[in-house]
């Protein structure tokens, strides 16, 4: 049987070069990937560094929650020009009257009052004022009843004869304030006679 041995052709060289270039075609196929074939699940952790990031291209959103500083505080703007007052409202209407209230503790009693008075009594005693052209004085007086004080009295003159020419020239409480005095004078002719009272009562 005879022997088969090899023979370099043109067609041969032209399969083995397709060949070659078909398999450098897959392989530069297999390293240049299309646009948005990689995502962040096939990015390693720190895969991605500053240098790789365009300076101003980042978004205050792409960054978590205090990763950014705080900037300057702005200027505060100018307060604004107050507008008209209004017109005044109409009244409300008148609430609910409260619940009555409690009734509080009787407070301490107070101190004791001033002694007060009683048993008022009336007394009156009258005397005749005779004529005295030379001026004599005449003195007499009302006294309370034992155990009683003046509070207060009088003179009343005149009953008879000129009243005009009686002169009082004295008239107050007698004594310790138990009745009332009192000092007439007739400068006239004819008799005349005088009263004097006293206001009594118990004082306690």
């Amino acid at each position: 049987m005879a022997s088969i041995k090899p023979r370099v052709t043109f067609a041969n060289v032209t399969a083995l070069l397709a060949l070659f270039i078909s398999l450098g075609g897959v392989s530069w196929a297999a390293v240049t990937l299309p646009a948005g074939s990689v995502g962040s699940r096939q990015l390693q952790a720190n895969a991605v560094g500053t240098q790789n990031v365009r300076d101003g291209s980042l978004l205050s959103k792409d960054f978590k929650r205090g990763e950014l500083p705080r900037g300057p505080a702005g200027f505060t703007g100018a307060t604004g020009l107050s507008g008209p007052k209004g017109d005044k409202g109409d009244q409300g209407l008148r609430g609910p009257s409260g619940a009555t209230g409690l009734t509080g503790a009787a407070g301490p009693a107070g101190p004791a009052g001033a002694a007060g008075v009683s048993g008022w009594q009336f007394v009156t005693v009258g005397q005749n004022i005779p004529g005295s052209p030379n001026h004599t004085p005449n003195e007499f007086e009302a006294d309370c009843p034992a155990g009683k004080k003046v509070l207060g009295g009088g003179v009343t003159a005149g009953n008879g004869g000129d009243e005009t020419r009686l002169h009082v020239y004295f008239s107050g409480p007698a004594g310790q304030a138990t009745g009332w005095a009192t000092g007439i004078q007739n400068d006239g002719t004819n008799s005349v006679t005088a009263f004097v009272w006293a206001i009594c009562a118990s004082v306690s």
